[in-house]
């Protein structure tokens, strides 16, 4: 086991450790071996489109204990970043199992109601409006939506993210993140 944990192996072997060996023992080392597990079965399987449903589940594992430690946040990141790089056909449905609070324990993550009109409308762009309606407007306007919620947790963050990379494949710059990022510090002062 390398640490700190870099692959999926990685995150089995040190959440099987604390599982089997942390004193006291506590239910959240069982919790993250779950996670773990998934995590490591999801890579074992291939990372291909039918297997990303196996993010939903694993999201609704994490999700509530994601800030339990160090390396529960570490994975958790891992796991928000690499939903980010998958289509956005595949991804959307996932972000709309972590901006549902039911899926979010004890930590409420801000704003899940805009989130989710967020998702609605990147829906609508990715499916129905086609390529050709992408255009730098469009985007600044999803910057508009966005840009006073993009800070308020690494949940936002990730999902501005990934916003900001689809929309690279239509507008090469700037991008989305710096529209956002550059809007935000103009409301700070």
């Amino acid at each position: 086991m390398s640490f700190p944990p870099e692959s999926p192996q990685d995150y089995f072997d040190y959440f099987q450790y604390m599982a089997l060996n942390a004193k006291p023992s506590n239910l959240k080392w069982a919790i993250g071996l779950k996670a773990a597990t998934m995590w490591h079965d999801y890579f074992e399987k291939g990372n291909v489109k039918e297997n990303n449903q196996l993010l939903i589940p694993l999201v609704k594992t994490l999700m509530p204990i994601s800030n339990a430690g160090t390396l529960f946040l570490d994975l958790w990141q891992k796991i928000l970043r690499h939903i980010g790089k998958l289509p956005a056909s595949e991804q959307i449905e996932i972000w709309f199992e972590i901006f549902n609070k039911v899926n979010q324990g004890e930590r409420k993550i801000a704003h899940n109601e805009v989130a989710r009109e967020v998702l609605e409308e990147w829906i609508k762009l990715d499916i129905s409006e086609g390529a050709s309606k992408i255009n730098k407007k469009v985007m600044i306007d999803m910057v508009d939506k966005i840009y006073k919620y993009t800070f308020s947790g690494q949940e936002w963050i990730a999902l501005t993210v990934a916003l900001s990379e689809w929309f690279k494949k239509y507008i090469p710059a700037p991008s989305l993140y710096d529209l956002v990022c550059g809007k935000f510090e103009k409301k700070l002062n």
